[in-house]
This record gives C-alpha cells, structure tokens and sequence, in this order.
C-alpha cells in the first residue's frame, strides 16, 4: 500500500498513530478516576472521623460537666453529713442534759 497509494498509507498510518494517543490518554484518564475516587473516598473516610471526634469531644465535655456537678453533689452531701453529726452531738447533749435535770 505504501508504494501503490501512499496517501492512503499515511492516512492509515496517522489514523494507527491517533489511536495508540486516544489509547494512552483514555489509560490516563482510567487512571485519573481511579485516583479520584480513592481521594474521594478518603475524604469521606476523613469527615466521618472528624464527625467521630467531634461527637468524642461533645461526649467528654459532658463528661467534665457531669464530673463537675457530682463534685458539687458531693460537697453537698459531705456539708450535710457534718450537719448531721453536729445536730446528733447537741442532741446527745440535749438528751443527757434532760437526764441529768430528771435525777
């Protein structure tokens, strides 16, 4: 074909020639969306994390908080108890003072 019709040889030549390029730019483009998508999943991955985390830092804040407010309870409670003790002393002080007055 080359000495017969070289027009059509070089035609068919360009042709051969474009379609090893249309080949390797359609590998490169394949390999393009591969990629995309692995950085789009990997993103994704990364927002479910960052949700992840900022669920564990809204968890530890109530934490902090609900430590903060059984510390409080606890005070509470440790007044309370000294209360307690100091009415039960003037009591046992009320009661032999009345045993004391009887004799």
């Amino acid at each position: 074909l080359k000495g017969i019709d070289p027009e059509k040889y070089d035609l068919l030549e360009n042709y051969q020639v474009s379609q090893k390029q249309l080949l390797k730019k359609c590998i490169e483009v394949e390999k393009r969306d591969k990629k995309i998508s692995s950085m789009n999943k990997l993103v994704t991955q990364l927002k479910n994390i960052t949700t992840k985390q900022k669920d564990i830092e809204e968890e530890q804040v109530k934490v902090i908080n609900q430590s903060q407010v059984i510390k409080e309870k606890n005070d509470k409670i440790k007044a309370l108890t000294f209360e307690i003790n100091m009415n039960e002393t003037y009591m046992s002080s009320y009661q032999a003072e009345i045993s004391r007055l009887k004799e």
